[in-house]
């Protein structure tokens, strides 16, 4: 039996023409177009910026634009002013998807994960929370509110999630890591607990004159604000916490867990790291890439914040308390390395971050009779003469796992 031949045409190149345009196409496991989904644009987001929001009356973001996707599983976003933008995806049976984009980029086809809406009980001491705001994150983020009976509905999320963070006035803050397996379930009922009271003081850099207003943070997570005279009263700590943190300006506190009732915590000059991202062969600034930090030798997923350069490809991570950390810079267009700084007391470091520009490849993929091929899996290598042969060598795909769409076409981006 004669073999299927498929038939590729590509183009590769390292910057596109732009077409004023974010294209892509919807699609199942199967090929099938995913008509009627709703996708949102937004502007990049820091990781402070996610959890104020999340705590905030109005948890849900604003988007740029809305759009859905035609009968043939495609959409379109008019191109927007932001170098860098993030695509929101909700299909119901379907994880949810976020997408880092630029704001050219043609996606090619999409493949999107089965997942049926599962629900889920949200109790503390065996009785149900009624009110409860429920956010699971990973390659999206789907937030709800538990009813009467402290239900609530979320797509199956074993498919997808990393986190999940559960909020209510009346509970500590719940916060919780996924550790999530190949073939592992994961329960959406959820136990909130009381959490522990914690008092205390910020004071100044003399560590007497007290200090009104500032933060307080648990885990990155604002947890309460400094009074006229610096005292605090925290009424629903996590009884898990390590340490607290007080920020006011340009001063920073942290106090390690203890069993002392009262806590005082005193602020001095924060550490911080400045610098630039750029591409390491033309020393071109990278606008809206997004800076994340992380202790160093920490690998559970804490992220402490990040930030996103500006239209020079500047950075500046300021509120640091003296250690060693990682620097993981992340932008749709670029492959970087991770970067490290060590910061003392009142210390600024200064990193120059450089990436490598991923080249596009744009396609269509067509059968022997010419006609379009839908999920079909793309890959790539090198290819160099050597002597009378060649040898070749893969090249990294960058992203998720790339199929061609409905209509044959594709797009990936790989490193040089």
């Amino acid at each position: 039996m004669r073999g299927r031949l498929l038939v590729l045409v590509a183009s590769l190149v390292f910057a596109l023409p732009s077409p004023a345009a974010i294209t892509g196409s919807l699609m199942s496991s199967e090929g099938q177009p995913v008509a009627g989904a709703k996708l949102t644009l937004h502007p990049s987001e820091t990781v402070d910026a996610r959890r104020v929001r999340l705590l905030s009356d109005k948890p849900e973001r604003p988007p740029l634009a809305t759009t859905e996707t035609d009968v043939k599983g495609r959409f379109i976003f008019e191109s927007p002013k932001e170098p860098v933008v993030v695509i929101r995806v909700a299909a119901p049976g379907f994880a949810p998807v976020q997408m880092t984009v630029e704001r050219d980029e043609d996606l090619g086809g999409f493949p999107m994960t089965p997942a049926l809406s599962k629900p889920g009980r949200i109790t503390a001491g065996g009785k149900p929370v009624a009110g409860a705001r429920v956010v699971w994150l990973g390659s999206m983020e789907i937030t709800a509110t538990t009813d009467a009976e402290g239900r609530y509905n979320v797509p199956d999320p074993s498919k997808w999630a990393q986190r999940v963070v559960v909020v209510h006035p009346d509970y500590a803050l719940h916060d919780e890591v996924i550790r999530r397996l190949s073939t592992a379930t994961i329960s959406p009922d959820l136990t909130l607990q009381q959490g522990v009271k914690l008092t205390g003081k910020v004071v100044g850099e003399d560590g007497k004159t007290p200090v009104a207003g500032a933060i307080l943070l648990s885990g990155g997570w604002p947890v309460g604000t400094s009074g006229e005279d610096g005292s605090f009263t925290i009424q629903r700590l996590n009884p898990k916490w390590e340490r607290i943190e007080a920020r006011s300006g340009a001063l920073l506190g942290v106090r390690a867990r203890s069993k002392d009732p009262m806590v005082t915590i005193r602020l001095a000059k924060a550490s911080s790291v400045i610098g630039s991202v750029r591409d390491s062969r033309t020393q071109a600034a990278v606008p809206g890439a997004e800076v994340l930090v992380r202790l160093g030798g920490r690998f559970d997923g804490g992220v402490i914040t990040s930030v996103i350069t500006d239209a020079k490809g500047n950075f500046s991570l300021t509120g640091l308390a003296p250690s060693a950390y990682e620097l993981m810079t992340v932008h749709p267009g670029y492959n970087f390395t991770p970067a490290s700084a060590s910061v003392g007391a009142a210390e600024r470091a200064s990193r120059n971050i450089l990436g490598t520009q991923l080249a596009r490849i744009t396609g269509t993929v067509v059968n022997e009779e010419k006609q379009p091929v839908a999920s079909a899996a793309i890959a790539s290598q090198n290819i160099s003469r050597q002597g009378l042969g060649f040898m070749m060598a893969p090249m990294m795909i960058m992203g998720s796992a790339k199929v061609s769409a409905p209509d044959g076409r594709f797009a990936i981006r790989i490193q040089p």
